[in-house]
């Protein structure tokens, strides 16, 4: 794992550590075959607001999930068991709601890849 630090701007045990834990706690979910997909996306994505494709706005999530295997680090984590081991999206938002306002560029991410 090679996290940077956003303090000292050097590789951090820390930040290490925090992403292996998050890793093991964190049970990506993917579905099965295509009956469970297109259940969870009826249940989840075509009820979120972040996915509108009549208004050309598409959820970033959904593609990487169609496009990248479960090992992938790049495999979005929004897609997840939940604590009582259903998948969900930790993303969803019910459409009609706002989107929350961007995050702030000029903020570091505690868990950025680096490369």
């Amino acid at each position: 794992m090679n996290q940077e630090s956003v303090v000292s701007g050097q590789g951090s045990l820390s930040a290490q550590i925090g992403m292996a834990i998050m890793e093991t706690i964190i049970e990506k979910y993917r579905p099965s075959n295509g009956t469970e997909g297109s259940n969870f996306m009826e249940h989840w994505c075509f009820r979120c607001q972040c996915d509108k494709p009549e208004d050309e706005e598409h959820c970033p999530i959904l593609g990487k999930t169609l496009f990248l295997s479960l090992d992938d680090p790049k495999y979005p984590v929004e897609w997840r068991f939940d604590q009582f081991g259903i998948p969900c999206c930790t993303a969803f938002i019910l459409e009609g709601n706002a989107l929350p306002p961007p995050r702030c560029a000029s903020t570091g991410d505690l868990f950025a890849e680096t490369t």
